[in-house]
């Protein structure tokens, strides 16, 4: 519960009464008892910005204190809210103003592709304990493309998580298998990236005037406020595996993304050291599973099955 959200008052510019230099405060968290929130200098857009991480709405008050009674000098409210989608919509429009207004806060990496293609490996290896992606309808390319920070994800000791929605879980069949077992559906706002809780990349999604670019942060108030919307989303999402096997086995999902690199079944079995009649049986498999009416069909509905 937030008690009240004051702003300090008292003198700057060094003198016997300033206060000392001091990042702005937005760990998001419940207040056991009332406390007093204090931000000693102001970043651009605080005023709006605050309520936004916190889940209120632009005019200071949450969806649920109907009978507040907010003013300019202080916020009263009753629960912060914890609802993935509100929050997520609230954070992602906060990190993009960072980016739009050149923050120092979100520093940018460029375009998307480039950006990831040339990064992926070391950041796959720089990962000690968790990672977690929620993304925005992805292509088959750039689910290729993030392979090193899946199969991080495998490994033992990693809390790995992988958010998509049900669209995208339908154009590409194969994406909740390739993340399996930490994979959930949930609608994603836009593309967010948190690794071992202290750094974020973020993107936008399509349409949007970021669309195509990334950023990343290890700004406390960046990153508390990404773990708090991704915390939401995750348990708020859904397994589609509730019986606990995937629709297509580590090795199918291997074999696919060979065959959608045009690799021939003999290609296929020398790259992962096992027969050609092993694979010829696999990529049988996959069409069968696919409900597709051959291989060609099978390639084409692996890297978008929808409409």
């Amino acid at each position: 519960h937030v008690d009240g959200l004051k702003r300090d008052r008292r003198p700057r510019g060094g003198g016997a009464g300033a206060p000392p230099p001091l990042e702005w405060c937005t760990r998001p968290r419940l207040l056991s008892a009332p406390e007093v929130l204090t931000w000693r200098d102001d970043p651009p857009g605080a005023a709006a910005v605050a309520p936004l991480l916190w889940g209120l709405r632009p005019d200071g008050r949450h969806p649920s204190c109907e009978n507040s009674q907010v003013t300019t000098g202080e916020r009263r409210c009753g629960q912060v809210g914890t609802g993935g989608g509100e929050d997520a919509a609230a954070f992602f429009r906060w990190v993009h103003g960072l980016a739009t207004d050149g923050d120092r806060r979100m520093v940018p990496l460029g375009d998307l592709a480039p950006a990831f293609d040339e990064g992926v490996g070391s950041l796959a290896g720089s990962v000690k304990r968790s990672v977690w992606h929620m993304t925005f309808r992805p292509t088959w390319s750039e689910v290729r493309m993030a392979r090193p920070i899946a199969e991080v994800s495998r490994r033992r000791g990693i809390d790995a998580r992988y958010v998509a929605d049900r669209l995208a879980a339908s154009r590409l069949p194969l994406l909740s298998s390739h993340h399996f077992p930490y994979f959930r559906n949930h609608p994603v706002v836009a593309p967010l990236l948190v690794v071992d809780t202290r750094a974020v990349f973020v993107g936008a999604p399509p349409g949007h005037q970021l669309a195509g670019e990334v950023w990343t942060s290890t700004a406390p108030q960046v990153v508390d406020g990404a773990i708090r919307v991704f915390d939401a989303v995750w348990r708020a999402a859904t397994d589609p595996h509730p019986d606990g096997v995937p629709r297509f086995t580590r090795r199918m999902v291997d074999v696919a993304f060979l065959l959608t690199d045009g690799a021939s079944d003999r290609e296929i079995a020398r790259s992962m050291g096992v027969s050609e009649r092993t694979v010829s049986h696999e990529v049988g498999e996959i069409i069968r599973r696919l409900g597709a009416r051959n291989r060609a069909h099978a390639i084409a509905l692996i890297g978008d099955a929808g409409p």
